[in-house]
């Protein structure tokens, strides 16, 4: 006659039958499906903090610590991972085609005219940079915190800085021929170069509380910034005065570039805009970005390169948004 088995072994009994039943219920994990995503070029969780073209190739700094380039305009691209850590937050073309970033982790990134070859160089203090540039003689440009400008005449060998006083933050940098350069930044400071950045003038705008995102100029005297909750001024002496310019694009202007004599900018809800009118306006463009812009650039003299989050990252034909009856 068998015993009757106890409650303990009753219980392990029926916890192995429900581990057997929930196993043969669950499938494994399908890795071959992430392996296939990992491999794309563009992945989802992809955010794009800036994005810039020599006429020949579009690079895309993705904060994943990649570079993104396309050589054929957007119709294929190709990853470029960087050395860890990193996450590119800023670049530019210089005049040879070469390209200069800047990272989070202090360091600036100088890659050739195929975007494809990157060697990195530390900066020389200790401030956050925020912002690159390149000028007309190819020198690359880096600014941040503490007021700092740094620059480097031989891909980032040597560094000279130069602090121009306090805690405030510099967000952009930009120069508009060979001796006249612009940085915006925090508590609405603009520095400004006559003499190919020898020497830096530091003013301060009217609107105190007011953070440049982002700066256009199209030559030494007339150029915009876009800032929080939307506001985008504009000068047309050299930055000692400004106005509010209205802004019609729906939400903040992240980025703002120029192409010739038009500036575009681009922001919230992928939303792309043009300066016309003397107001910015929304632009229609082929497959809309699903989430906010985080910068652009221009591609030749008609189009343009857009990158932000969720993957984010194409060229466009810009056109003037369609007017609902």
């Amino acid at each position: 006659m068998n015993a009757i088995p106890s409650s303990t072994q009753w219980s392990c009994r029926l916890a192995s039958l429900l581990t057997a039943v929930l196993a043969a219920c669950t499938q494994a994990p399908d890795m071959k499906a992430v392996e296939a995503e990992r491999t794309k070029p563009i992945i989802r969780v992809d955010l794009f903090q800036a994005v810039a073209s020599n006429g020949k190739v579009i690079v895309g700094a993705s904060g994943a610590g990649a570079m993104v380039v396309s050589d054929d305009n957007g119709a294929s691209w190709k990853r470029q991972p960087l050395a860890q850590p990193t996450s590119v937050i800023g670049i530019a073309p210089c005049p040879d085609g070469s390209f200069v970033a800047v990272d989070f982790y202090k360091k600036a990134w100088f890659g050739d005219a195929t975007a494809r070859q990157w060697k990195s160089s530390a900066l020389k203090n200790s401030v956050n940079p925020l912002a690159v540039t390149c000028d007309t003689t190819g020198r690359a440009w880096v600014v941040g915190s503490n007021l700092a400008i740094q620059s480097s005449a031989d891909q980032g060998g040597t560094w000279t800085a130069i602090e121009l006083g306090g805690d405030a933050m510099l967000g952009t940098i930009q120069f508009v021929d060979s001796s006249s350069g612009i940085a915006t930044g925090e508590f609405g400071t603009v520095a400004t170069t006559n003499d190919g950045g020898k020497t830096w003038a530091k003013t301060k705008i009217a609107q105190k509380d007011f953070y440049s995102y982002s700066a256009a100029f199209i030559n030494r005297n007339q150029g915009w910034m876009s800032g929080v909750a939307g506001v985008v001024l504009g000068t047309k002496d050299a930055g000692r005065t400004w106005s509010e310019v209205p802004n019609k694009s729906g939400g903040p202007i992240y980025a703002l570039t120029r192409q010739g004599e038009k500036v575009y900018g681009v922001g919230t809800g992928g939303a792309l805009s043009e300066l016309m009118d003397g107001q910015f306006q929304r632009l229609d463009y082929d497959k809309p970005a699903p989430a906010f812009l985080t910068s652009v650039a221009p591609v030749g003299d008609k189009h343009l390169a857009i990158a932000g989050a969720a993957g984010a990252l194409q060229l466009v034909n810009p056109v003037p948004e369609k007017k609902t009856q």
